[in-house]
């Protein structure tokens, strides 16, 4: 069975859950110093967040793959009228 690890909250990762209860991986809530445990991880948050910066780092270190879902823009920059941006 596959292991996706979800950083952050809200909308954005239920959504992943939701799509993730219709297949045999599991979904798991973590942090960035366990995303080496996980097969995939997913990382959400707004845009600029910390968080990213701390889950990229731990996602190189262990060589897990991550998705990075950036609400309010992307790269770390505030965009106007961008909703969300994903990037892996």
């Amino acid at each position: 069975m596959t292991t996706v690890g979800l950083l952050g909250g809200g909308p954005a990762v239920e959504a992943i859950r939701s799509a993730l209860s219709d297949t045999d991986a599991e979904a798991v809530a973590i942090d960035a110093d366990s995303i080496g445990a996980t097969d995939v991880a997913a990382a959400v948050g707004s845009v600029g967040d910390d968080g990213f910066a701390a889950a990229a780092a731990a996602a190189r270190r262990t060589d897990t793959a991550l998705l990075a879902v950036e609400l309010g823009g992307i790269g770390g920059l505030a965009v106007e009228g961008v909703d969300a941006a994903i990037s892996g």
